[in-house]
């Protein structure tokens, strides 16, 4: 019978207080390191969105019903990010499951040992293996033993595991489903804020953009009109400093729209 457990750890405890007293110790230290690895990878996606979205807001504005759409689209596609946001946690995604729970045994000399799980579980491992009530005691016969073991206790621990594997008497969960449905929740929540606050300052960047091409034409089609690059090129600039910006901005207030609705 092949064993691999890569996990293994040896608990030096003896009541269930102790049991409970590591969790708690463990969720304490390993939640905000879960928050870590989900918002790290959603953040990815976020910000190819809000880069997107920040393209966007450098275009003209020559055809409402045409900026409209392209308006439309970006917001389309967060929304769709933050559906998925809520409800990816029912797929369990690899790259958001900091689930983290560990499996007890008892083996045959009433030692209790350990197997901890979890999709993100080389990053708990130091953490969890300097804690001063635990101790290495992972086995896998597919390769050479450790060269820091003896083979004596190498084969001891084939021994232990083979027996107490027959024997589990509690699963410890540290970090369940809820949690982390809770985090990214809060981060759904964030995140919203967060892209509500761009696409304000995309829409007022457009705005100002829109305005000064609709003054820089009447500029060129007023004084110039002669379909030289040098003339558009001084109509705009001109454009740039005038004092009708805000007042084309204020006219095209009334018909782009402002926010396309995120639904929660």
């Amino acid at each position: 019978m092949s064993i691999k457990i890569y996990e293994g750890i040896k608990l030096n405890i003896s009541t269930v207080k102790e049991i409970y007293e590591l969790k708690q110790y463990f969720r304490d230290l390993f939640i905000n390191s879960t928050k870590s690895i989900i918002k790290e990878n959603f953040t990815k996606e976020f910000c190819s969105l809000r880069d997107h979205a920040l393209y966007h807001s450098k275009q003209s504005v020559e055809n409402t019903e045409e900026s409209k759409s392209s308006f439309r689209k970006v917001f389309r596609e967060y929304y769709d990010f933050l559906k998925n946001l809520g409800y990816e946690i029912y797929e369990r995604n690899p790259d958001i499951d900091g689930t983290l729970d560990i499996n007890l045994f008892m083996s045959e000399n009433n030692e209790i040992l350990g197997i901890y799980s979890s999709e993100h579980s080389f990053q708990y491992n130091k953490e969890i293996l300097n804690h001063p009530k635990i101790e290495d005691y992972h086995y896998q016969d597919q390769t050479d033993k450790p060269k820091d073991i003896e083979s004596s206790e190498w084969s001891e621990r084939r021994k232990i595991w083979l027996n107490a594997l027959d024997n589990n008497i509690l699963k410890i969960e540290i970090i369940d489903s809820m949690d982390i449905r809770n985090i990214v929740l809060s981060l759904r929540k964030d995140f919203n804020k967060e892209f509500y606050e761009i696409q304000e300052k995309i829409y007022e960047e457009r705005l100002k953009n829109a305005a000064i091409d609709l003054i820089s034409k009447d500029i060129y089609e007023e004084k110039y009109n002669d379909d030289k690059m040098t003339s558009r090129l001084k109509a705009f600039r001109e454009a740039r400093e005038s004092e009708k910006i805000q007042e084309k901005m204020d006219y095209l207030r009334t018909l782009l729209p402002k926010h396309y609705k995120i639904e929660e």
